[in-house]
């Protein structure tokens, strides 16, 4: 898989429909809607959306949220958000 540069929605096959959603260049959620986001959400498919806080309106309640930073050093966080709170990890 490659960056997506300038494309906002890339579609991969595969068992399940994968999108990649770089929402950086969205201005707001009219701008999601008008490319068919909500469609590719409520969908049958796979999505993991990149700077999603452009689009906190779109985002559906029931999304698992991945955050990473980087901390002191080479060092990075991840951290994992479930809806509804914890779950054990899914390793």
């Amino acid at each position: 898989m490659s960056s997506p540069s300038y494309t906002i929605i890339s579609e991969y096959a595969g068992r399940l429909p994968f999108y990649h959603i770089d929402a950086y260049r969205l201005q707001d959620e009219a701008d999601f809607a008008a490319l068919g986001g909500e469609e590719i959400l409520y969908g049958q498919g796979v999505s993991v959306i990149e700077w999603s806080e452009h689009i906190p309106g779109s985002i559906p309640a029931e999304a698992v949220r991945v955050d990473l930073s980087m901390l002191p050093g080479t060092t990075r966080c991840i951290r994992v958000s479930f809806p509804g709170g914890f779950r054990e990890p899914l390793l």
